[in-house]
């Protein structure tokens, strides 16, 4: 059953929306009993708080203060979804190692409004686990409004956590914390009310969401919002989403509900390239998630202890005006290696799926965000050369700083260092 005081709380926020009836309230409040919601009316009753005037339930003024409440309609969700599209329009492109499908505007102010009408209180914690959009949609309003809302956005993708920290107006709402979920939290990040998470659409990273979101809930009153794909996604999507739900039941989570396409996403450019490989061209943008609803209950608890490592690699970025390219860095190379750059496909350098289970995955070391792929030698040279040169050093510049980094003769590397960079500008790039 509910946590009493919340009970109480919601059913104030009942009243005071119409529900002023001993009847009424029954169709709103889960299934309570009518002796025991009557008890709970007596103590609202004995404190103050509500009163009966000509056989129906009043709030009293002092109380409608207390709840603090947002009325979804009466906030200007034009002016705020102008000032979103500005900013959308302004974020670094996605690219297919973060999971980056993003939630279209429409999704953003229907899931914002569905939260509110449920919790309508200016006083909420907010967490957000891998929904950047969210965090930035949620901020806006928050600013615009001059609400009272917590907002905290944990995610590994640095691109977003620097856009937002650069935005000064973001940067004021939110609180972000750039970290792979994969690994533990280290400090206590307190208790939210609510967690709206978007995991990558596999079993072990809803595992590891569902894990950390535990973490920083509330026990009894916290509330998660997930996506959750859907069942025609691959063969055993079904039997995967039944794995999932136990994950949530283990954790200590209570199913509220689950609306079949209620999340709609934008294609990402990546995405789009993927499939134009293929020979596929398409107008309108397709895929959808389902939206789970959740209850945290007193056994909630974390299932997983420590990290919890699905994908033991390093990647960094090196950025061209809005292209991304992604290196997966070595551990182990401290020599000079002939940096080369191959190819792995044989008719273009596009990935024709964007597949975690794609069997030439294990071989990609340079990743674009057109879904290009490629395989390196000396790698971490390789991200040391782009780096540079996406800063603006030229050759000769970079040339002279390898040389001392790896104490190998200029002459002996120039011609490396040239076909590296003339590689990229060609063929990732494409400066004219």
């Amino acid at each position: 059953m509910e946590n009493k005081e919340n009970l109480k709380r919601r059913v104030l926020l009942y009243i005071s929306r119409g529900a002023n009836t001993l009847d009424k309230l029954l169709q709103v409040c889960n299934g309570i009993y009518p002796n025991e919601l009557k008890f709970l009316l007596n103590e609202l009753k004995d404190k103050n708080l509500v009163k009966e005037e000509n056989d129906f339930f009043v709030v009293d003024k002092n109380c409608i203060e207390y709840l603090k409440i947002v009325d979804v309609n009466r906030l200007e969700m034009n002016k705020i979804n102008e000032k979103f599209l500005k900013m959308y329009h302004e974020l670094p492109i996605p690219h297919p190692l973060d999971y980056e499908w993003r939630w279209n505007l429409d999704n953003l102010k229907k899931l914002f409004t569905a939260i509110i009408n449920k919790h309508p209180f200016n006083n909420l914690k907010i967490g957000f686990l891998g929904a950047p959009i969210a965090a930035i949609y949620f901020s806006i309003v928050k600013n615009f409004e001059n609400l009272n809302f917590q907002l905290t956005l944990i995610d590994r993708n640095e691109e977003i956590i620097r856009y937002i920290r650069n935005n000064s107006i973001l940067n004021n709402q939110i609180k972000t914390i750039c970290h792979d979920l994969q690994y533990e939290f280290k400090n206590g990040l307190g208790k939210n009310d609510i967690i709206i998470m978007d995991p990558p659409w596999y079993v072990a990273f809803h595992k590891i969401f569902i894990s950390r979101a535990s973490s920083i809930l509330q026990p009894e009153t916290g509330f998660v919002y997930s996506s959750l794909f859907p069942t025609n996604t691959r063969p055993n999507a079904i039997y995967e989403r039944m794995e999932i739900l136990e994950i949530f039941i283990k954790s200590g989570l209570h199913l509220v509900s689950l609306t079949p396409s209620f999340f709609k996403y934008e294609t990402p450019h990546f995405e789009s390239k993927s499939l134009e490989a293929s020979g596929i061209r398409l107008e309108s943008h397709w895929r959808y998630g389902d939206l789970i609803i959740l209850q945290s209950t007193k056994l909630l608890r974390p299932i997983i202890f420590g990290d919890f490592i699905v994908e033991n690699f390093v990647w960094k970025t090196v950025r061209f005006d809005k292209k991304l390219i992604k290196i997966k860095i070595s551990p182990f190379e401290e020599q000079y290696i002939r940096p080369r750059i191959i190819q792995i496909l044989d008719k273009s350098s596009i990935l024709e799926s964007v597949s975690r289970r794609h069997p030439y995955r294990p071989y990609v070391d340079m990743w674009t965000s057109d879904n290009e792929i490629f395989h390196l030698t000396g790698r971490n040279i390789i991200y040391f050369v782009l780096n540079l040169y996406s800063s603006g050093e030229n050759i000769q510049q970079i040339v002279e700083k390898i040389s001392k980094k790896y104490g190998v003769q200029r002459k002996k590397i120039d011609e490396d260092i040239k076909e590296i960079v003339n590689f990229v500008e060609t063929n990732i790039v494409r400066r004219e």
